[in-house]
Protein backbone atom coordinates (compact mmCIF):
# COMPACT_ATOMS: atom_id res chain seq x y z
CA UNK A 1 0.00 0.00 0.00
CA UNK A 2 2.88 2.36 0.74
CA UNK A 3 5.23 1.65 -2.32
CA UNK A 4 1.99 2.16 -4.13
CA UNK A 5 0.37 5.34 -2.60
CA UNK A 6 3.35 7.50 -3.14
CA UNK A 7 2.95 7.19 -6.80
CA UNK A 8 -0.64 8.82 -6.07
CA UNK A 9 -0.18 11.82 -4.00
CA UNK A 10 2.41 14.00 -2.11
CA UNK A 11 2.41 13.59 1.73
CA UNK A 12 3.89 16.64 4.02
CA UNK A 13 4.24 15.37 7.38
CA UNK A 14 3.21 18.34 9.62
CA UNK A 15 3.69 16.61 13.20
CA UNK A 16 3.59 13.64 14.92
CA UNK A 17 -0.10 13.09 14.78
CA UNK A 18 -1.18 14.77 11.40
CA UNK A 19 -0.06 15.38 7.77
CA UNK A 20 -1.02 17.16 4.76
CA UNK A 21 -0.82 15.99 0.86
CA UNK A 22 -2.47 16.34 -2.53
CA UNK A 23 -3.10 14.14 -5.09
CA UNK A 24 -0.91 13.62 -7.99
CA UNK A 25 -2.15 13.26 -11.62
CA UNK A 26 -2.16 9.44 -11.37
CA UNK A 27 -4.52 9.46 -8.77
CA UNK A 28 -7.01 10.52 -11.52
CA UNK A 29 -9.05 13.36 -11.62
CA UNK A 30 -11.12 14.61 -8.36
CA UNK A 31 -13.17 17.23 -10.27
CA UNK A 32 -16.96 16.73 -8.59
CA UNK A 33 -19.51 17.08 -11.21
CA UNK A 34 -22.19 17.24 -8.11
CA UNK A 35 -22.66 17.12 -4.41
CA UNK A 36 -22.56 13.14 -4.55
CA UNK A 37 -19.15 13.00 -6.49
CA UNK A 38 -17.91 15.54 -3.82
CA UNK A 39 -18.32 13.07 -1.64
CA UNK A 40 -17.30 9.94 -3.75
CA UNK A 41 -13.81 12.08 -4.36
CA UNK A 42 -13.42 12.26 -0.77
CA UNK A 43 -13.91 9.31 0.59
CA UNK A 44 -11.24 8.25 -2.48
CA UNK A 45 -8.64 10.68 -1.28
CA UNK A 46 -8.86 9.26 2.21
CA UNK A 47 -8.65 5.70 1.07
CA UNK A 48 -5.41 6.45 -1.22
CA UNK A 49 -3.83 7.99 1.81
CA UNK A 50 -5.09 4.67 4.13
CA UNK A 51 -7.19 6.85 6.11
CA UNK A 52 -10.44 6.18 4.96
CA UNK A 53 -12.03 5.26 8.53
CA UNK A 54 -11.88 8.90 9.12
CA UNK A 55 -14.37 9.68 6.24
CA UNK A 56 -17.05 9.73 9.14
CA UNK A 57 -15.52 12.74 10.86
CA UNK A 58 -14.39 14.86 7.52
CA UNK A 59 -15.42 17.98 6.41
CA UNK A 60 -15.72 18.58 2.56
CA UNK A 61 -14.34 22.26 1.29
CA UNK A 62 -15.54 23.15 -2.05
CA UNK A 63 -14.46 27.03 -2.80
CA UNK A 64 -16.43 29.98 -3.09
CA UNK A 65 -14.17 32.65 -3.34
CA UNK A 66 -15.24 34.30 -0.59
CA UNK A 67 -14.25 35.09 3.16
CA UNK A 68 -16.70 32.65 4.67
CA UNK A 69 -14.38 30.28 7.55
CA UNK A 70 -16.21 27.39 9.09
CA UNK A 71 -15.20 26.14 12.59
CA UNK A 72 -16.33 22.71 14.00
CA UNK A 73 -15.57 21.39 17.85
CA UNK A 74 -18.13 18.44 17.15
CA UNK A 75 -17.31 15.13 15.25
CA UNK A 76 -17.93 15.87 11.48
CA UNK A 77 -20.87 13.92 9.42
CA UNK A 78 -19.20 13.70 5.53
CA UNK A 79 -20.77 17.59 4.94
CA UNK A 80 -19.81 19.91 2.11
CA UNK A 81 -18.92 23.23 2.72
CA UNK A 82 -19.08 26.13 0.64
CA UNK A 83 -17.00 28.36 1.64
CA UNK A 84 -12.60 29.07 1.57
CA UNK A 85 -11.70 27.88 5.06
CA UNK A 86 -12.25 25.66 7.72
CA UNK A 87 -10.90 25.35 11.51
CA UNK A 88 -11.85 21.97 13.26
CA UNK A 89 -10.76 20.93 16.98
CA UNK A 90 -9.31 16.79 17.55
CA UNK A 91 -9.58 14.22 15.33
CA UNK A 92 -10.41 14.29 11.43
CA UNK A 93 -9.94 15.66 8.31
CA UNK A 94 -10.82 18.12 5.15
CA UNK A 95 -10.70 17.31 2.13
CA UNK A 96 -11.16 20.13 -1.22
CA UNK A 97 -10.76 20.23 -4.96
CA UNK A 98 -7.80 22.49 -6.03
CA UNK A 99 -6.61 23.31 -9.39
CA UNK A 100 -4.09 25.31 -8.96
CA UNK A 101 -4.75 28.55 -6.34
CA UNK A 102 -2.85 27.81 -3.06
CA UNK A 103 -3.95 25.57 -0.15
CA UNK A 104 -2.57 26.31 2.70
CA UNK A 105 -2.57 23.86 5.99
CA UNK A 106 -2.43 24.93 9.44
CA UNK A 107 -1.91 23.19 12.51
CA UNK A 108 -1.85 23.82 16.61
CA UNK A 109 -0.42 21.09 18.22
CA UNK A 110 -1.34 22.93 21.30
CA UNK A 111 -4.59 23.76 20.67
CA UNK A 112 -5.56 20.43 18.73
CA UNK A 113 -7.04 22.18 16.17
CA UNK A 114 -6.42 21.52 12.29
CA UNK A 115 -7.63 24.30 9.04
CA UNK A 116 -7.37 24.40 5.41
CA UNK A 117 -7.22 28.12 3.77
CA UNK A 118 -8.00 28.42 -0.12
CA UNK A 119 -6.02 31.19 -1.05
CA UNK A 120 -7.58 32.33 -4.64
CA UNK A 121 -6.83 36.08 -5.23
CA UNK A 122 -10.39 36.69 -5.08
CA UNK A 123 -11.00 35.60 -1.94
CA UNK A 124 -7.88 37.41 -0.91
CA UNK A 125 -9.44 40.15 -1.93
CA UNK A 126 -12.33 39.61 0.40
CA UNK A 127 -10.00 39.94 3.49
CA UNK A 128 -10.44 35.27 3.94
CA UNK A 129 -7.02 35.45 5.42
CA UNK A 130 -7.94 37.77 7.58
CA UNK A 131 -11.20 36.05 8.57
CA UNK A 132 -9.46 32.88 8.77
CA UNK A 133 -6.98 34.02 11.33
CA UNK A 134 -9.66 35.23 13.42
CA UNK A 135 -11.16 32.40 14.10
CA UNK A 136 -7.88 30.42 14.31
CA UNK A 137 -6.82 32.77 17.37
CA UNK A 138 -10.29 32.65 18.31
CA UNK A 139 -10.46 28.67 18.97
CA UNK A 140 -6.84 28.79 20.31
CA UNK A 141 -4.80 29.25 17.61
CA UNK A 142 -1.04 31.20 18.29
CA UNK A 143 1.40 32.36 15.96
CA UNK A 144 4.23 30.95 18.15
CA UNK A 145 2.66 27.19 18.00
CA UNK A 146 1.44 26.87 14.72
CA UNK A 147 2.90 25.29 11.54
CA UNK A 148 1.86 26.18 8.00
CA UNK A 149 2.13 24.66 4.64
CA UNK A 150 1.69 25.39 1.59
CA UNK A 151 0.30 22.70 -1.00
CA UNK A 152 1.60 22.29 -4.20
CA UNK A 153 0.33 25.65 -6.16
CA UNK A 154 0.70 27.40 -9.01
CA UNK A 155 3.96 29.19 -9.27
CA UNK A 156 4.03 33.42 -11.50
CA UNK A 157 5.13 30.96 -14.40
CA UNK A 158 1.40 29.82 -14.28
CA UNK A 159 -0.07 33.25 -13.18
CA UNK A 160 0.18 35.34 -16.22
CA UNK A 161 -2.79 38.09 -16.46
CA UNK A 162 -3.09 40.82 -19.54
CA UNK A 163 -2.33 44.36 -18.12
CA UNK A 164 -6.51 45.78 -18.52
CA UNK A 165 -7.48 42.12 -16.77
CA UNK A 166 -4.78 42.45 -13.83
CA UNK A 167 -5.59 46.49 -13.33
CA UNK A 168 -9.07 44.95 -12.52
CA UNK A 169 -7.52 42.63 -9.97
CA UNK A 170 -5.35 45.78 -8.41
CA UNK A 171 -8.30 47.56 -7.67
CA UNK A 172 -10.03 44.93 -6.12
CA UNK A 173 -6.79 44.54 -3.62
CA UNK A 174 -6.88 45.80 0.27
CA UNK A 175 -3.07 45.36 0.22
CA UNK A 176 0.00 46.34 -1.75
CA UNK A 177 0.49 43.62 -4.47
CA UNK A 178 3.74 45.14 -6.68
CA UNK A 179 6.26 43.39 -5.15
CA UNK A 180 4.82 40.29 -6.48
CA UNK A 181 4.14 41.58 -10.01
CA UNK A 182 6.20 41.33 -12.84
CA UNK A 183 6.13 42.75 -16.00
CA UNK A 184 6.53 40.58 -18.75
CA UNK A 185 6.39 42.75 -21.80
CA UNK A 186 4.13 45.75 -22.31
CA UNK A 187 1.17 43.72 -22.60
CA UNK A 188 1.47 40.94 -19.62
CA UNK A 189 2.37 40.89 -16.26
CA UNK A 190 3.37 37.27 -14.12
CA UNK A 191 1.82 37.53 -10.34
CA UNK A 192 3.43 35.34 -7.51
CA UNK A 193 0.09 34.47 -5.51
CA UNK A 194 1.82 31.91 -2.93
CA UNK A 195 4.68 34.36 -1.72
CA UNK A 196 2.01 36.92 -1.77
CA UNK A 197 -0.21 35.16 1.00
CA UNK A 198 2.71 34.22 3.15
CA UNK A 199 3.52 38.12 3.05
CA UNK A 200 -0.24 38.40 4.74
CA UNK A 201 0.60 36.07 7.37
CA UNK A 202 4.31 37.19 8.15
CA UNK A 203 2.44 40.54 8.64
CA UNK A 204 0.20 38.52 11.41
CA UNK A 205 2.97 36.86 12.91
CA UNK A 206 2.86 34.03 11.52
CA UNK A 207 5.06 31.88 9.90
CA UNK A 208 4.67 29.71 6.39
CA UNK A 209 6.42 27.20 4.53
CA UNK A 210 6.09 27.46 1.36
CA UNK A 211 5.77 24.15 -1.15
CA UNK A 212 8.68 23.78 -3.54
CA UNK A 213 6.47 21.46 -5.71
CA UNK A 214 4.49 23.40 -8.57
CA UNK A 215 1.07 22.58 -10.37
CA UNK A 216 2.24 24.70 -13.83
CA UNK A 217 5.96 23.42 -13.76
CA UNK A 218 6.08 19.76 -14.91
CA UNK A 219 2.85 17.61 -15.14
CA UNK A 220 2.60 16.16 -11.76
CA UNK A 221 -0.63 17.86 -10.84
CA UNK A 222 -3.76 18.84 -12.48
CA UNK A 223 -3.29 22.80 -13.56
CA UNK A 224 -6.77 24.12 -14.80
CA UNK A 225 -5.25 26.79 -17.08
CA UNK A 226 -3.20 23.95 -18.18
CA UNK A 227 -5.52 21.19 -18.77
CA UNK A 228 -9.26 22.04 -18.51
CA UNK A 229 -9.81 21.52 -22.45
CA UNK A 230 -13.49 21.39 -24.14
CA UNK A 231 -15.27 21.83 -21.06
CA UNK A 232 -13.58 19.12 -19.20
CA UNK A 233 -12.29 19.97 -15.81
CA UNK A 234 -9.66 18.67 -14.05
CA UNK A 235 -8.58 18.54 -10.08
CA UNK A 236 -6.19 17.27 -7.64
CA UNK A 237 -7.63 16.20 -4.04
CA UNK A 238 -6.31 18.57 -1.17
CA UNK A 239 -6.44 17.54 2.37
CA UNK A 240 -4.98 17.90 5.73
CA UNK A 241 -5.34 15.02 8.13
CA UNK A 242 -5.50 14.60 12.33
CA UNK A 243 -5.28 11.30 13.53
CA UNK A 244 -5.47 11.85 17.57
Amino acid sequence: MEREAKFLFNQFDINDNALAGMTLKSAGNFFPENNEEACANAEKALRLTGFSYLFNNAAIMRAAHGKKVFFSDDKFKPLQYFCDGIIYHGRGAIVCFPGGCPIVAFRDKKSNISGILHGSWKAIASMVIESFLRKWEQFGGNPETTIINFLPATCENGLIFDNIYFQNIVKEMPYDINLFVKQINKNYVSFSLAMFIKQILNRHGYVAKINKDCVCCGDKFWFYRRDDKNGFKYRNAAFIITVS
